[in-house]
């Protein structure tokens, strides 16, 4: 009976201590410039913000890499940029291409999206957390 005890104890343990990298749903940020939630998960971001803002005609919607139009995750995620470093880096959003032009960084070029308006700091803090989070497909 002890060593079941034991077992009961060790299994208790590991689930309470891992518990924390579990992810149960998605995390949400709201918008107060639109009252938008927006989910911090890929479907959310590119329907909310990469397909009406950035694969555009005469953006990112072929006419520019990467083609931010229609399911773009495997043109964004673990893709090289021109400027050496992957427009999307999962686990790392400071190191990630997209992020920096969002933030409007100098080094990179233009904010986008470019010609207009920014987008707000909720979306772009979704951005930040669904890269940081791992930047799954979901």
């Amino acid at each position: 009976m002890n060593r079941y005890m034991a077992l009961f104890f060790f299994a208790f343990i590991f689930f309470f201590s891992c518990k924390d990298g579990i992810v149960t749903q998605a995390p949400t940020v709201f918008d107060g410039s639109n009252g938008a939630t927006v989910l911090a998960t890929y479907s959310s971001i590119r329907d909310n913000v990469l397909q009406p803002s950035c694969g555009v005609s005469g953006c990112h919607g072929g006419s520019y890499f990467p083609n931010l139009s229609g399911n773009s995750y495997n043109n964004i995620v673990n893709v090289t940029s021109s400027a050496g470093i992957p427009y999307i880096k999962p686990g790392n959003a400071s190191d990630s291409y997209l992020l920096r032009k969002l933030k409007g960084e100098n080094i990179y070029g233009a904010k986008m999206p470019y010609g207009l308006p920014a987008l707000s700091q909720g979306i772009i803090d979704s951005i930040e957390t669904w890269i940081n989070n791992g930047a799954q497909n979901n």
